[in-house]
C-alpha cells in the first residue's frame, strides 16, 4: 500500500513537472492584468483591420482574448512572441522587412480542436485556456500596373491579404486597361510606381534557407497561384523567426536564456502548407532541434515543430 502510494504521488508530481515545463506541449497558463504595461502595449500593436508596418494586428473575426476580474485570459509570452515578430530585424532571423498585416484568432471551444491518434483522448484547447493562438495570415502582395503612354503606378486590387488558408487564394479580379500589363510581388511594389514611397519599392531580404520559396515577380493573372505560394513563403518565415526568437540579435541583443526564452513550445503549421515545403521543411525540422527548450523537437510526442491537416482552413498554431 504504501508503495503503491508513493508511486502514485510521484506519478501525480512527474505529470505536474511535465506540465510544468511543457513536455505534454504547452504549460501553465501566465495571464497578465488588464491594466499592465505589457497588455497595454500590445494592443498599442494593433491597427484597424491590420495594414500598417509596426502594427500589423488585427483580430481576424473580431474576437479578442477574454478579460474577467480585471485580467487577460492570455498568456504573456505571447505577446513577448508578438512584439517581437511586429519589429523589424535582420535577415538572419527570418527576414529584414516589418510585417504590415498579420490577423489572429484565439477563439474556440473548450475540447480540443486539432486531430489527435484515435488512441489518445482529446484535451481542452491551448486556445481556449489562453495558452494559444493562430495566425491566420501575413503581409500583402503587392502590384504595379506599367502602361506604354505613362509611368508605372500602384495597381491597388482588392483582397491583396495573404492567407494562410488553402481556399482563400486571391483571385485577379480587378480589370486591366488594354495595352498595360500588372506585375506583381510580395511585400513590396516591383518596377518603382511613381506614387510609392522608396522603403515601398525595395524588396527585404530573406535568410538564405527561405529565399527559395519567394515567387518572385510575377504578373497579376497568375495572383492565384502565386498567392498560394506565397502563403507557403510567408508561413516559412513565420516559424524561421520565432525558432530565431532567443538567438542574439533577434529578440534582444544577447540570446533570451532561462525564463526569458520566448520561442513558443509547440509550433504547428497547415498540413498543406507543409507539403509545399519540401527541402525546406527538413530545415525547419533541424533548426528546432537546436531551440526548442529540453530537445523537444525530438523528445515530446505533442511539443516543438509539427503539422495538422485540420488547420489548412485556421493557419499557423502557437502554443506555450
Amino acid at each position: 500500500m504504501a508503495a503503491g502510494a508513493v508511486l502514485l504521488v510521484f506519478g501525480v508530481f512527474m505529470v505536474g513537472l511535465m506540465n510544468l515545463f511543457g513536455y505534454t506541449g504547452t504549460t501553465l497558463l501566465r495571464p497578465v492584468k488588464e491594466s499592465s504595461s505589457v497588455w497595454q502595449n500590445l494592443k498599442a500593436l494593433f491597427s484597424e483591420y491590420g495594414g500598417v508596418k509596426g502594427k500589423p494586428y488585427y483580430w481576424e473575426d473580431g474576437n479578442a482574448p477574454t478579460v474577467s476580474g480585471g485580467v487577460v485570459h492570455f498568456d504573456e509570452r505571447l505577446i513577448k512572441s508578438l512584439t517581437y515578430l511586429s519589429r523589424a530585424k535582420e535577415a538572419k532571423c527570418g527576414w529584414n522587412g516589418t510585417h504590415e498585416k498579420i490577423g489572429l484568432l484565439v477563439s474556440a471551444e473548450a475540447t480540443s480542436d486539432l486531430s489527435y491518434p484515435p488512441q489518445d483522448l482529446p484535451v481542452p484547447s491551448p486556445l481556449y485556456r489562453g495558452l494559444g493562438l493562430r495566425i491566420a495570415g501575413a503581409d500583402r502582395i503587392k502590384c504595379t500596373l506599367q502602361c506604354p503612354d505613362r509611368p508605372p503606378v500602384k495597381f491597388n486590387a482588392p483582397g491583396d491579404e495573404i492567407s494562410f488558408h488553402y481556399q482563400n487564394a486571391i483571385k485577379p479580379e480587378e480589370p486591366v486597361p488594354g495595352n498595360c500589363r500588372v506585375i506583381c510581388a510580395v511585400d513590396y511594389y516591383p518596377a518603382n510606381p511613381l506614387d510609392a514611397l522608396p522603403e515601398e519599392t525595395t524588396k527585404p531580404a530573406s535568410v538564405d534557407e527561405l529565399e527559395g520559396l519567394n515567387p518572385g515577380e510575377f504578373d497579376y493573372k497568375e495572383i492565384e497561384e502565386k498567392s498560394r505560394q506565397a502563403a507557403v513563403y510567408k508561413t516559412a518565415q513565420t516559424v524561421y523567426e520565432l525558432l530565431s526568437a532567443d538567438k542574439p540579435g533577434c529578440d534582444s541583443p544577447e540570446a533570451n536564456l532561462g525564463n526569458k526564452r520566448i520561442i513558443p513550445t509547440t509550433i504547428i503549421i497547415p498540413q498543406w502548407i507543409q507539403k509545399e515545403l519540401g527541402d525546406t521543411w527538413a530545415k525547419l525540422l533541424e533548426a528546432g532541434r537546436g531551440q526548442f527548450p529540453f530537445n523537444f523537437q525530438d523528445s515530446s510526442p505533442t511539443a516543438g515543430l509539427s503539422y495538422d491537416p485540420y488547420l489548412n482552413l485556421q493557419g499557423v498554431q502557437i502554443n506555450y
